[in-house]
């Protein structure tokens, strides 16, 4: 699948047993419940920590050792469940943000690609 962001055409990848994929030219962007809502964290690597859906991406690529964003959605609220609070829509205060904070990922992604992840990391970390 294709999608355009920012005049640049980037393909998603969907992993199967038999692709070797350069896992430094892997971007996995996610909402991340650790960051407070609507801010940027761009790293070369690292753990899935409570996230399973990176867990799942660790196991099938074999490796920690590949670029990610994380997006910050805001910690769960006491007595909700986790998975409900991640599925949830945004109010609309939360909505407000979160446009903003697309406009900084479609650039963060643009730096990444351009300029490379380092200096997109002094940029929007």
């Amino acid at each position: 699948m294709k999608v355009n962001i920012v005049i640049i055409q980037y393909i998603f990848y969907t992993p199967t047993t038999d692709n070797n994929i350069d896992l430094q030219k892997l971007l996995i962007i996610y909402d991340d419940m650790d960051l407070e809502l609507g801010k940027l964290r761009i790293r070369t690597n690292g753990s899935a920590g409570t996230h399973n859906g990176m867990k799942s991406i660790i196991y099938q690529v074999q490796s920690e050792d590949f670029p990610r964003l994380r997006i910050g959605i805001g910690s769960c609220p006491e007595g909700v469940d986790a998975a409900d609070y991640v599925l949830s829509h945004f109010t609309y205060e939360e909505q407000e943000i979160m446009t903003e904070t697309i406009k900084q990922v479609a650039n963060a992604v643009d730096t990444i690609v351009n300029d490379g992840i380092s200096t997109a990391m002094n940029i929007y970390n």
